[in-house]
């Protein structure tokens, strides 16, 4: 090879210029454009683009799965509804208890003590515990206790005792003791707020 010739020292600078084209393209860092760091864009880039598809996979599930939801909410919302019916607000106690005094004397039950407890407030609902002690004849009671969990309001009757004693006398042959509660809404839930904004349009 004649490196005085033209065509050779013509070669020479082509396969340098190549060979320095390669080394910033591949090897070196600091060039912009070069391979490293077209890998490394293409690599993030594919990264963002997994994440996101996963994020529009789990937002079009939920968009499918809308209608079972708001179906579910709709079952969840009458439940609700039906649920505070049940339960009067705090200012309609008495006029519960009331009820319970009178099914017990259309029953035929002596009271013995009906002592009302402290509230036992919760987040949705208010505890109203009553110690509640009367005397009459069995089937009487029953009627009793039958009325009670017959009201249109939510009335629970626990901690039930019954003592049977004969005294000659067919109408007092059991005392039943028991504690009723009544359940109420607790203040700030909507039917309550629903009920208080009614009042005062009144």
């Amino acid at each position: 090879m004649d490196l005085k010739d033209p065509k050779t020292q013509k070669l020479i600078l082509m396969g340098a210029g190549i060979g320095v084209l390669i080394y910033f393209y591949i090897i070196a860092d600091y060039v912009p454009f070069n391979y490293r760091a077209r890998t490394k864009e293409i690599s993030t880039l594919k990264g963002e683009y997994t994440q996101k598809m996963s994020e529009l996979t789990k937002a079009q599930q939920l968009v499918n799965r809308l209608p079972e939801l708001k179906k579910e909410f709709e079952l969840l919302n009458q439940r609700w509804m039906v649920a505070q019916e049940l339960l009067p607000s705090q200012k309609e106690v008495a006029s519960l208890l009331r009820k319970v005094t009178i099914a017990g004397q259309e029953s035929g039950v002596h009271f013995l003590l009906f002592k009302p407890g402290d509230p036992k407030p919760s987040t949705y609902f208010t505890e109203n515990p009553v110690q509640v002690s009367v005397t009459g004849g069995f089937h009487r009671a029953g009627a009793f206790l039958g009325e009670i969990s017959d009201l249109s309001r939510l009335v629970n009757v626990s901690q039930l005792k019954l003592k049977g004693f004969d005294k000659g006398d067919l109408d007092e042959t059991v005392q039943a003791d028991f504690v009723a509660t009544a359940y109420t809404l607790a203040e700030g839930t909507p039917n309550e707020s629903a009920k208080q904004s009614g009042a005062v349009t009144k």
